[in-house]
């Protein structure tokens, strides 16, 4: 299933960018009990969204485009297209996953920052960067849940992430969000629930970073 679809319109020319979400190279299934090699046993997700923010596109290494008022919000349950007008080349595309502190400290917008969304706590605590739920075997908590919703912009707190992906294929791109380095470096065990900033909360950030590629 695609998260999101972003048009990207290069003069006359239209690229798509979707982003997949994958479980240990295999396309997850939402609320489906896939193979997990941390959690033993099968595991199912059955929520997955984050912010996608600041769009930059390079060029050897220099910036050639950046979308302004850039908040994207990737939903599992939903599908969205915007179209950018970039005229010139690119090699690299970059961006941030998570709300800055300066969107943050302004308040709640409309659009894909609507409280509504499900990604917003409050004025204090700001908005939430990603949301993972789902079920494991290996978690004791009720029905075996867990819960992660991550957000903080407050130093030592902070889990915005910066992103930046070579992009060298001429045909549409897809970025792939494996979602196995977060499960394996994280341990649902020990942190099942992760619902506001905290050390863990950055921790976690940290390694959904890594989960983006782009396809070959």
């Amino acid at each position: 299933m695609i998260l999101q679809v972003i048009s990207v319109s290069l003069g006359a020319q239209v690229k798509t960018i979707s982003f997949l979400p994958y479980l240990e190279n295999e396309r997850i299934i939402k609320d489906s009990s896939q193979y997990a090699e941390n959690a033993h046993e099968n595991i199912s997700i059955s929520t997955l969204k984050f912010y996608v923010s600041k769009i930059y596109f390079y060029k050897s290494g220099k910036k050639v485009f950046e979308e302004t008022n850039s908040f994207h919000l990737m939903d599992w349950d939903e599908k969205m297209s915007f179209h950018v007008s970039v005229k010139n080349e690119f090699d690299e595309v970059g961006f941030s996953i998570g709300i800055d502190s300066a969107t943050n400290v302004s308040g709640a917008f409309g659009g894909d920052l609507d409280p509504t969304k499900g990604m917003y706590w409050t004025w204090q605590s700001g908005y939430i960067n990603f949301k993972i739920e789902g079920t494991s075997p290996i978690c004791k908590t009720r029905n075996h849940a867990f819960q992660w919703h991550i957000g903080g912009y407050k130093y030592p707190n902070t889990t915005i992430q910066e992103i930046k992906l070579r992009c060298t294929t001429k045909k549409d791109i897809v970025v792939v969000v494996d979602l196995k380095e977060l499960l394996e470096q994280s341990s649902l065990v020990e942190h099942p629930e992760v619902m506001s900033p905290s050390k863990q909360a950055v921790h976690l950030s940290s390694i959904f970073k890594t989960c983006f590629s782009i396809a070959p």
